[in-house]
């Protein structure tokens, strides 16, 4: 669990300062991000909107992902993850190696311990302070 707080405060971090790029002004960026707890229903609007307008968006399938993980849909969750390692670059804001932890918690939550141990390694090996 304290591993799962620590991703969420980075994403969250790293989605203000992305979401900040995107022109969002510091109370949508606030409302975005509490939402995702107190108003699951908007973010999955919010989130179904911004991928029409960025359909390659790493940090939206994150979002979407950790949207999933609060309803516990770890499947789709997992899926949207696996996009968000498929469209990320090294210009991301949110690293590769935030998307493997992730990911590698999904696993975890699903019992499949082998790709959640590789996941967590990938993730150190990408950035040892994580």
């Amino acid at each position: 669990m304290v591993i799962m707080k620590r991703i969420l405060l980075s994403c969250v971090f790293l989605l203000m300062l992305n979401l900040y790029v995107f022109g969002f002004d510091k109370e949508q960026l606030y409302s975005i991000i509490d939402s995702v707890h107190t108003n699951p229903q908007f973010v999955l609007k919010w989130s179904n909107q911004m991928i029409q307008e960025y359909p390659k968006s790493s940090d939206i399938f994150l979002i979407k992902s950790l949207y999933e993980i609060e309803q516990s849909n770890y499947m789709a969750a997992l899926e949207k993850a696996d996009k968000a390692l498929e469209y990320s670059s090294k210009n991301d804001v949110i690293s590769k190696s935030n998307i493997y932890c992730l990911r590698g918690y999904i696993y975890r939550q699903v019992k499949e311990y082998k790709k959640s141990l590789d996941d967590f390694t990938k993730a150190i090996r990408l950035d040892k302070k994580n």
